[in-house]
């Protein structure tokens, strides 16, 4: 497969601390990779990082992102803006916060094209491939959605909404920020549902974070676990559900909720500060299986296979 984004050793954070620490991971044409991860481990960080959407005081303080040929911690801003929108496309928790309550949605629709797309559209033309659009993600009555105001419009509805608003101009990558968390479970299918179809019929490649292990076990190829700023796993969605390696990774998937009654496990203790500077394994306070080494020294990564790997000194991950 052809790599389309390759990240390494990505660094991002303040003045005062770093967040994002040594992040290194690829997603390639057509795939779909989800980091996981508890609220509060660096991963929406990482995520805007890409595309320089950092909260303010934000930066990337070291490593690469590289987009096909391009090096986009080297670009300036009116390179970056050329290619938001039109070549990778951003997909925010809350679509409420993307989307213009003043504004009719097939209003947005053009927006979208007319300030991104390479190519110049009439407002007739925009509407009618919009339709198509919306039609082929299975909207119902797809005109009187697009000429409602977001408001007007349930949570699910607008999320699907913003996903057919990334795709108008036909990006090579979706970036996703917790898409599905703000959603019932009904509809949290339905999303997921939307994001396998731009998948399967544009070849879009998606990289998404989010904390819920049911959501990527449904639609990735490739999954990362992120823990204190930090990738402690990375591998394919088989292996790392099946053979989790990291203490994390077993922790995070013991929690999820199984359909048999049996109650699901937490994870005592609470996730490290970023202002607070740990030498071993951030994950140590919370493992069961602590040694001495593991406050004292960041773990070596250990490859399990040729695409599974894992950051821990415990014998099972060898």
């Amino acid at each position: 497969m052809e790599t389309l984004l390759n990240v390494e050793n990505l660094c991002v954070g303040c003045a005062e601390f770093t967040i994002v620490k040594n992040v290194s991971f690829q997603v390639q044409k057509g795939q779909v990779v989800g980091i996981v991860g508890e609220s509060g481990c660096g991963k929406s960080t990482m995520l805007k990082s890409i595309v320089d959407l950092s909260d303010n005081n934000v930066f990337v303080q070291g490593g690469q992102i590289q987009f096909n040929d391009l090096e986009l911690t080297k670009l300036n801003e009116k390179k970056l803006r050329a290619l938001r929108g039109a070549e990778i496309c951003m997909i925010f928790q809350k679509p409420e916060t993307a989307l213009d309550p003043l504004i009719k949605v097939r209003d947005q629709f053009f927006e979208c094209v007319k300030y991104h797309s390479k190519s110049r559209v009439s407002k007739d033309e925009c509407y009618k491939k919009s339709k198509r659009l919306l039609e082929k993600l299975h909207f119902d009555n797809t005109d009187r959605v697009l000429n409602s105001y977001s408001f007007e419009l349930s949570g699910g509805m607008n999320q699907r909404v913003a996903l057919a608003m990334a795709m108008i101009n036909e990006p090579q990558l979706i970036l996703a920020d917790e898409p599905t968390s703000a959603l019932d479970v009904s509809v949290q299918s339905q999303v997921v549902r939307t994001m396998v179809e731009l998948r399967e019929n544009y070849g879009t490649s998606i990289l998404m974070v989010t904390h819920n292990m049911n959501i990527v076990a449904q639609m990735v190829d490739v999954i990362g676990v992120m823990y204190g700023g930090r990738l402690v796993e990375l591998g394919s969605k088989d292996e790392v559900l099946n053979y989790p390696m990291h203490p994390y990774t077993r922790a995070l998937i013991d929690a999820i909720p199984q359909m048999d009654g049996s109650r699901p496990v937490g994870i005592d203790g609470v996730p490290p500060s970023f202002s607070k500077s740990i030498a071993g394994c951030p994950f140590s306070s919370r493992c069961g299986f602590l040694k001495n080494k593991c406050d004292n020294s960041l773990p070596p990564m250990a490859f399990i296979t040729d695409r599974h790997w894992v950051l821990c000194h415990n014998e099972v991950a060898k």
